[in-house]
């Protein structure tokens, strides 16, 4: 798995972090940023062999330092199974992970990207299983 702490000492606080899996590792983001004259900060910290089970961990060492204001989060995909078979460990893993978030940035932004090229499953599925208090842990504006 990448370190990112170097590229952390380097960069600014705040700004957008992609936080994904294999997928996203080769996102773009300068040529996006030039493409569409976007002026705030782009990190990418996404990871190989990521999963909402090990996430929190991979947060605390790659993405909390930089302090985000809003974080894209696309972590999932390589946790199907576990989701049909335990929404519960699926919902207390993405739970751990918001409330690890909030808990260092209550102002940081979240958004949830959801799964690609999976039939079987759509994305009210995965809300539905992350009901329950992971929702409100998105918005902390928005009251419990």
């Amino acid at each position: 798995m990448k370190d990112y702490k170097l590229l952390n000492e380097l960069a600014k606080q705040g700004g957008t972090v992609i936080f994904g899996g294999e997928e996203d590792l080769n996102i773009p983001l300068c040529e996006l940023k030039q493409a569409f004259s976007l002026k705030e900060n782009y990190y990418n910290r996404s990871a190989e062999n990521i999963s909402i089970s090990n996430a929190t961990d991979i947060y605390a060492l790659n993405i909390a330092e930089l302090n985000p204001e809003t974080i894209l989060l696309h972590i999932g995909d390589a946790d199907i199974e576990m989701l049909l078979k335990s929404t519960e460990e699926f919902s207390d893993n993405y739970r751990r992970l918001i409330s690890r978030i909030r808990k260092d940035n209550k102002k940081c932004r979240i958004a949830i990207v959801s799964f690609k090229n999976f039939n079987t499953l759509n994305s009210s599925a995965i809300l539905a299983a992350l009901a329950g208090g992971a929702l409100n842990l998105l918005n902390p504006n928005e009251p419990s």
